[in-house]
């Protein structure tokens, strides 16, 4: 089912086989947009985003995840002077990573100059303030989301049995790729999930599962 000259058309398409690899969507500006769906609209976005950033003394980022982590770093990294603040609702960053590892990663901010207010949650955000759980408000120049990717299965569940989905939204595969109560209909990539592993979506580990 898709879109035409703003009408709805469907076309059903018979197959042997079938693989779900329909990705994830990032909120912000971090990760192209559906609007984006050339390399000239994506680079328009670069540039303008450059220009915002490059006029901004301070920043937030919302989420410290691993997207989180690598946008303050690389901020932090080609502007050390900027003011750059962290808000993120859990206890630490990047709570898929190792203990070892998330030490390093708030050690390496903090010593830069990267303000971490961890296990504090964003009720109400815009692109120039945040809202705290409790009533503070934060205002810097540039405010950057970076709150998780969502899976891209809604295709998938409107027509998907009973279990095809965790409760995350992930296609549910086995060690093979095939998907729930499927023998020829398989989900790569990270609109995929394996029951027994809940491995981070990078893409690192996207070439190791490759290999």
């Amino acid at each position: 089912v898709g879109e035409a000259g703003g009408e709805e058309w469907k076309r059903i398409v018979p197959f042997d086989y079938c693989l779900l690899a329909t990705g994830s969507s990032y909120p912000g500006v971090v990760r192209a947009g559906r609007g984006e769906a050339t390399i000239a609209e994506r680079r328009k976005t670069w540039q303008d985003q450059h220009a915002r950033l490059v006029s901004s003394s301070s920043v937030i980022i919302v989420g410290g995840g691993m997207a989180g982590a690598e946008l303050a770093a690389e901020i932090i990294s080609a502007f050390p002077s900027k003011s750059v603040t962290v808000i993120h609702a859990h206890e630490s960053m990047c709570k898929e990573l190792p203990a070892a590892a998330k030490a390093y990663v708030e050690q390496w901010l903090r010593k830069r100059g990267v303000k971490l207010m961890l296990h504090r949650r964003v009720m109400e955000f815009d692109e120039h303030r945040c809202v705290l759980e409790g009533g503070e408000v934060l205002e810097a120049d540039s405010v950057y989301l970076c709150s998780g990717m969502s899976p891209r299965s809604d295709a998938v569940a409107r027509n998907a049995q009973p279990g095809t989905l965790d409760k995350k939204g992930f296609v549910r595969v086995n060690r093979k790729l095939q998907v729930q109560g499927r023998i020829n209909v398989f989900a790569a990539g990270d609109v995929m999930m394996q029951d027994d592993c809940d491995e981070v979506k990078s893409g690192y580990l996207a070439e190791r599962n490759a290999k």
